[in-house]
C-alpha cells in the first residue's frame, strides 16, 4: 500500500484560521467507525481510489476511503455515537 495513502485536511477557509474546526463543522467530531464513505467524483478529484487510507489532522485518526453515493461535498461515518451521520467538508489534498 506504499504510495498510496495521504492526509486529507478538512477546514472551512483560510478566515478561520486559529479556530477550533470541530466548532466550525457541526459533528465533525462525531466521526468515528472503520470506514468514510465518501462521493466518487470528490474522491476522483483528490486521486483517491476505494480502499485508500486518509489521514484527518484536525481528529488526529486514519480511516479508509469507501466510495459510495454520498452527496457531494459530504463525508459520511457510523458508528454506536455518530448513529448514521453526514459532515460537510471542503477537502484538499495536502
Amino acid at each position: 500500500m506504499r504510495g498510496k495513502n495521504f492526509t486529507l485536511i478538512i477546514k472551512p477557509s483560510w478566515q478561520s484560521r486559529g479556530v477550533r474546526l470541530g466548532d466550525l463543522i457541526k459533528g465533525i467530531d462525531r466521526i468515528e467507525g472503520d470506514i468514510i464513505y465518501m462521493n466518487p467524483e470528490d474522491a476522483k478529484s483528490l486521486r483517491l481510489k476505494d480502499g485508500n487510507l486518509i489521514l484527518i489532522a484536525e481528529l488526529g485518526i486514519k480511516r479508509k476511503v469507501k466510495l459510495d453515493t454520498i452527496p457531494k461535498g459530504f463525508l459520511f461515518s457510523y458508528g454506536e455515537k455518530s448513529g448514521r451521520y453526514r459532515v460537510e467538508v471542503r477537502c484538499m489534498r495536502s
